[in-house]
């Protein structure tokens, strides 16, 4: 059953004038309370286990992982590669054997008229 099943309304007309029967009914709704608290308890405490469960997947799902590619490691090393540049790279900078030549485009015939 559930609490509202339980629960009856309860107004002046409806309670009994008997002392010891109203501290049965007393008795009854305290521990009715108490029931509802263990309830309530219960389910926070299944509620944090299975969010903590749900980080944790979250974690192993989407956390940095330690397998990957070889060279993986070096790819975004560029203040290292600028502060050792290769034998390559450097003979590459200090040998510039030409000029490149930006290309033009052929005159028009000059018949034609001018917009």
């Amino acid at each position: 059953m559930r609490y509202n099943d339980r629960m009856k309304k309860i107004d002046a007309n409806t309670l009994p004038d008997h002392v010891e029967a109203l501290k049965a009914m007393l008795l009854e709704q305290q521990a009715e309370k108490a029931r509802l608290q263990q309830e309530i308890e219960r389910w926070k405490r299944d509620f944090y286990q299975l969010f903590e469960i749900w980080q944790l997947e979250l974690k192993k799902r989407f956390a940095a992982s330690a397998e990957g590619l070889p060279g993986q490691g070096d790819l975004f090393n560029e203040v290292e590669d600028i502060l050792n540049p290769d034998e390559e790279e450097v003979a590459a900078e200090q040998h510039v054997a030409y000029t490149r030549k930006t290309p033009r485009r052929a005159r028009l015939d000059a018949s034609l008229p001018h917009l």
